[in-house]
């Protein structure tokens, strides 16, 4: 008995891990999309007057960012939703999906209206 009790400690142990390990990368896919959205706006407000860069050039460097940044959101998503239906039969539960999903597409809406800002 003992050992079933054992194994099944150690089983929960190594399916919390895996649930917190998800959502630290989904924290980290979050913290570079975030790095790249401030990049993106900071080279847009702070190089934008064409003095040290030609405009053309800070504003494409910008959108790459911004772009990216979205893209690193929707990942974020994506690769939460995809390792947690894994996990799915675990007994332990992280985050839920929907919420994260949630805060990814926000996240993706800042990034677009942050384009958009650029451009007007």
């Amino acid at each position: 008995m003992e050992d079933k009790d054992h194994l099944t400690a150690k089983r929960e142990s190594s399916e919390r891990t895996s649930v917190l390990a998800n959502e630290r990368t989904y924290a980290a896919w979050l913290r570079t999309g975030l790095t790249a959205l401030a990049a993106g706006l900071g080279i847009a407000k702070f190089l934008g007057d064409g003095s040290v860069i030609p405009n053309e050039l800070t504003r494409t460097i910008s959108v790459i960012l911004i772009a990216t940044s979205a893209f690193c959101f929707y990942l974020a998503a994506w690769r939460y939703q995809h390792v947690g239906v894994r996990m799915e039969s675990s007994h332990v539960s992280g985050a839920p999906i929907s919420l994260m999903i949630l805060l990814s597409f926000i996240m993706v809406v800042a990034s677009v209206l942050a384009l958009v800002g650029i451009w007007l």
